[in-house]
C-alpha cells in the first residue's frame, strides 16, 4: 500500500476496484479489461477495472486455486466469523 498520500489529484491514474484507493501508474498491479455479466441485476457490460499492486497478487492468488482451497477457505472464513461473534455474544 502507498506510504503517503499526495494532494494533486494529477498524480493519480485510476482507483483500485478492490479498495477504492486512489493509485498512481506505479502502483498499479493490473487491469482487467472486457465483458462482465452481473448474475444479480440479469445484465450484461463492458468493463475496465484497474487493480493495486496488492490486490492484483491477491487476484492472481485466488484465481489459481482450487475449488477444494476454496471450499477450505470459506469453512475458514465461517469459523473466524463465528468466533468473532462469540468474542460479542
Amino acid at each position: 500500500m502507498p506510504e503517503t498520500v499526495e494532494n494533486d489529484p494529477d498524480e493519480y491514474v485510476a482507483v483500485c476496484a478492490r479498495c477504492g484507493i486512489a493509485i498512481k501508474t506505479e502502483e498499479v498491479g493490473g487491469e482487467l479489461d472486457g465483458r462482465f455479466v452481473d448474475y444479480v441485476e440479469r445484465m450484461q457490460g463492458v468493463a475496465n477495472f484497474m487493480l493495486c499492486l496488492d490486490h492484483w497478487e491477491e487476484f492472481k492468488n485466488n484465481s489459481n486455486t482450487s475449488v477444494e482451497d476454496g471450499i477450505a477457505r470459506r469453512a475458514q472464513s465461517i469459523a473466524d466469523s463465528q468466533r468473532n461473534m462469540d468474542r460479542y455474544l
